[in-house]
């Protein structure tokens, strides 16, 4: 059974603190990676935790920048595991703009900080690690002077996370960045993104194309290729990136649309966004299931993490604005929008399983920015989603961070989720047995028409399905 569930707020008085990415590891614990300040000097540095499944923080440490310079991380930019059991982290300096490598040993000790200074890019975002048999593979963009786009680039760094070679895509007329590196061997890897361009100037004329780039351990190009264009406001956009590959062969990803939005109260043409979630095949030809994620809301909507859930399923987390109801013909506002964390669960099969918004601070005269970075589910079915809370009002403004913890239902108590949605399925239930149950071995169910079974262990894990089945069942365990 999945644990019951709270909100977690990391207030560190003085000092400012945010939540970027986190790791589970065994016996549940959650090991987190983010930024705080320092009330002396207003320096943000890197901070490493480890917190128990109840949030409490066990043990953690923090690294400031020796030179007076901050840290800074994208949100959900890489935080793994290495295979001498320490960590490592990717992000950028707040004003030498340069991106950093930081490695640390399985008690969160520095082992050595790496900066890769670039004399040209304006600014670098460097976002994804990848640790392989020869070193590391990282990956980010770079903002360069000459046309302001951002391209993208990837790195082999060896095990010192000194650079071997650089790999730089220097497109012109649109932006390219990697959201996703996956290792098919140790020679062979695929970087994946979107590219954004325009063929105009207003909004509705903005663009994103997939882009799948295959290439070998010595920084050589085997492919790459790219889908269908698509535009912010059709119906459907088959835009695909974050992957993480499943079992099977596909992969599963975010994606967004857009939806033009007429502001009653004059001016430019704002747009919404409906989040989604997609599966594809594995070639990234074919979409074989796509779950939109609520309505049409706010521009800033954005999915950060897209993770496997304990039970077989997908979470995803992110940011999820819902606007204000405005009078259409007074232009009052009559009730005022908020900024929230969303977390998600959808089945393997693409179905939506829920979905819930939270908030810590509720205010409507200038409201408070909730932002979750990474999500990811406990042995026991339980999901954990981490980020940071932008602060406005009650004064004073401030950045804090906070940890959501739900059962496998997404929520903090057992049975806030009802899935008949009012209907009464006792008719069906009477036409079924299950026996023995308990059982150990063997289980025997018998049902009315064609029906599917699906097993789980007592920590909530599914270990077994059956589907397709008629009349009866023999399930071997």
């Amino acid at each position: 059974k999945s644990q019951n569930g709270f909100i977690q707020l990391y207030d560190f008085e003085e000092t400012g603190f945010g939540i970027h990415n986190m790791l589970i590891i065994e016996n549940d614990t959650i090991v987190l990676c983010g930024t705080i300040t320092n009330p002396d000097t207003n320096q943000w540095g890197l901070y490493f935790a480890k917190a128990d499944t109840l949030g409490n923080i066990i043990d953690s440490k923090e690294y400031f920048d020796t030179l007076g310079d901050g840290f800074n991380f994208q949100q959900n930019a890489d935080f793994i595991r290495t295979s001498d059991g320490g960590y490592a982290a990717v992000g950028q300096m707040k004003v030498r703009r340069d991106g950093f490598m930081i490695k640390m040993d399985a008690k969160g000790d520095l082992e050595f900080f790496r900066e890769y200074p670039d004399e040209i890019a304006m600014t670098e975002y460097h976002t994804g690690l990848l640790e392989f048999a020869h070193g590391y593979l990282s990956y980010g963009r770079k903002q360069q002077p000459t046309d302001a786009l951002t391209h993208g680039y990837i790195r082999r760094l060896n095990f010192q996370g000194e650079i071997i070679w650089e790999l730089n895509l220097d497109q012109t007329d649109y932006d390219i960045y990697f959201e996703n590196i996956v290792k098919l061997n140790n020679n062979e890897f695929l970087c994946v993104g979107p590219k954004g361009g325009t063929d105009g100037n207003g909004p509705e004329d903005r663009y994103n194309i997939p882009v799948v780039l295959k290439f070998d351990s010595l920084g050589n190009v085997l492919s790459f290729n790219q889908g269908d264009t698509f535009y912010f406001n059709v119906e459907d956009s088959d835009a695909i990136y974050n992957v993480k590959n499943n079992q099977g062969g596909e992969w599963v990803g975010k994606g967004v649309r857009g939806e033009p939005w007429d502001n009653p109260n004059g001016g430019e043409i704002n747009w919404k966004t409906q989040l989604q979630i997609l599966k594809s095949s594995e070639n990234f030809d074919e979409i074989i299931w796509r779950v939109n994620l609520g309505g049409f809301g706010s521009a800033y909507n954005t999915t950060t993490d897209v993770n496997p859930s304990a039970d077989g399923h997908w979470l995803a987390t992110g940011q999820f604005t819902v606007s204000s109801t405005v009078d259409e013909e007074t232009g009052e506002v009559l009730q005022k929008g908020y900024h929230s964390g969303y977390t998600a669960k959808i089945s393997d099969e693409g179905e939506l399983m829920w979905m819930r918004t939270d908030t810590v601070y509720q205010t409507f005269t200038n409201p408070t920015r909730h932002f979750l970075s990474a999500t990811g589910s406990l042995s026991s079915g339980s999901v954990v989603s981490v980020g940071y809370i932008n602060r406005f009002d009650p004064t004073p403004v401030k950045t804090l961070g906070w940890l959501i913890k739900t059962d496998l239902h997404g929520c903090f108590e057992e049975g806030c989720n009802p899935l008949t949605s009012g209907v009464n399925f006792t008719d069906i239930l009477d036409g079924f047995s299950v026996f023995p149950n308990p059982t150990a071995d063997y289980l025997q169910v018998t049902g009315e028409g064609e029906f599917a079974v699906e097993v789980f262990d007592a920590f909530g894990k599914r270990v077994l399905i059956r589907k397709e089945n008629t009349e009866s069942s023999l399930l071997d365990l």
